[in-house]
């Protein structure tokens, strides 16, 4: 079958094993780790059914964040709030700031280290 990601130009584009679409995929990777540190996560297409239902009973929970500032305005807290309850919400915090966070904490009381916080689904 012909496939325009099986397609690969003559010439010294990679090492000539790799689909173009496999080095145009391993370039991107490199310029962007270049720039963060984050794992990049892939998920097999036999999970992406799973996935996209978390996705949707997360939708249809109408979560919700609120922040906790202190008096100078800086954030001291975080409260995520589910009106159903049913959606997972993956949290990622600061690496030093990990360590004392509960995998069932619904409340999460950051005083130190809160220079990236990203709550995604």
């Amino acid at each position: 079958m012909f496939h325009q990601a099986n397609i690969i130009p003559a010439g010294d584009v990679g090492d000539g094993s790799q689909s173009l679409l496999e080095y145009w995929y391993e370039r991107v990777l490199e310029v962007f780790s270049s720039y963060i540190t984050f794992p990049v996560k892939s998920i097999k297409f036999d999970d992406l059914c799973t996935e996209f239902t978390l996705h949707e009973a997360l939708d249809d929970s109408s979560p919700y964040v609120t922040m906790t500032l202190d008096e100078t305005g800086a954030v001291t807290g975080l409260s995520y709030v589910s009106g159903s309850g049913a959606g997972h919400v993956p949290l990622t915090v600061p690496t030093a700031s990990a360590a004392g966070v509960s995998s069932e904490a619904r409340h999460i009381d950051l005083k130190t280290d809160l220079r990236f916080l990203h709550a995604a689904y």
